[in-house]
C-alpha cells in the first residue's frame, strides 16, 4: 500500500515538473518585436499584426449590423483572408475578409465583405468598410 502511494506521489510530482518545463520552453518573451526582414515583407508584416487587427476590427464590423451578426470563422478560415499594405511607409495595412453574415429584420442573412485599415504603429483600427457579396441571386 505504501509503495502505491509513493509511486502515485512521484508520478504526480514528475508530471507537474514536466508541465512546468514545457511551459518555460513554450513561453518565450525574448522576441517581442518583428525583425527588420519581417518589416520588409508584406506577408510577414501582415501575419505579425493579424491577431491585433482581428481584435480591433471585429467589434467595429459588428457595429454595422443592426439585427445581429453570424461569423463564419473556423480554425483554418481566419477573420481576414487577404491583406495588403495601404501606405507607402508600410505603417498601415488593409485587411480584407468575407466571413460574416448580417442578420436582417426578417431573420434572413446577408453575406458581407469587409475591409479594415489597421495602423501597425499604434495597433489600432483606423477605419472599416463593408460591401454586399453578390450571391448570384
Amino acid at each position: 500500500m505504501k509503495n502505491k502511494t509513493f509511486f502515485y506521489r512521484m508520478l504526480t510530482a514528475l508530471t507537474l515538473v514536466s508541465l512546468f518545463l514545457v511551459f518555460l520552453l513554450v513561453v518565450d518573451d525574448s522576441d517581442t518585436s518583428p525583425s527588420l526582414a519581417c518589416q520588409q515583407s508584406p506577408k510577414c508584416w501582415s501575419k505579425w499584426h493579424n491577431s491585433y487587427a482581428e481584435s480591433e476590427c471585429k467589434p467595429l464590423i459588428e457595429k454595422f449590423a443592426e439585427y445581429g451578426v453570424e461569423w463564419k470563422i473556423r480554425f483554418k478560415h481566419p477573420l481576414f483572408n487577404r491583406s495588403t499594405l495601404s501606405s507607402e511607409d508600410k505603417q498601415n495595412l488593409l485587411y480584407i475578409g468575407d466571413r460574416v453574415q448580417f442578420v436582417q429584420a426578417d431573420g434572413s442573412k446577408r453575406n458581407m465583405q469587409y475591409g479594415c485599415f489597421f495602423d501597425t504603429q499604434s495597433l489600432n483600427a483606423l477605419d472599416v468598410v463593408l460591401w454586399d457579396v453578390l450571391d448570384g441571386k
